[in-house]
């Protein structure tokens, strides 16, 4: 279960209009399954579904960047492969699409903010 983060580096920061529990799906070519990123005032977690070397266990969120137009940080998935994700905000911040990119390959991601 995800469980959001109460304290990590003050250099991670969180942008306010991103807190909150994000729940949607991934996909990479034909592969597919679900992610759950959760954010708080200090940093979050990030989980999928269906993808064996990223691990069945949420990973911190690393180096958070937040702005009105873009959210973006990165992960070590299970097996240490860095991911790096640029997400964009819908204009009501209801709505997280964007990529993540690893090893010359990127995903897409679409998240919904949980009520």
């Amino acid at each position: 279960a995800l469980v959001v983060p109460t304290t990590v580096s003050s250099q991670d920061s969180v942008d306010s209009r991103y807190i909150g529990v994000w729940k949607g799906n991934w996909l990479e070519g034909m592969s597919s399954g679900k992610g759950s990123l959760a954010i708080g005032q200090n940093g979050g977690q990030l989980s999928f579904t269906a993808l064996s070397w990223f691990g069945d266990e949420p990973v911190p969120l690393k180096g958070i960047t937040g702005s009105e137009k873009s959210l973006g940080f990165q992960t070590i998935g299970a097996d240490g492969r860095v991911m790096r994700f640029d997400l964009k905000p819908s204009n009501d911040y209801k709505k997280l699409k964007g990529k993540a990119h690893y090893d010359g390959l990127h995903m897409e991601l679409e998240l919904t903010r949980e009520p």
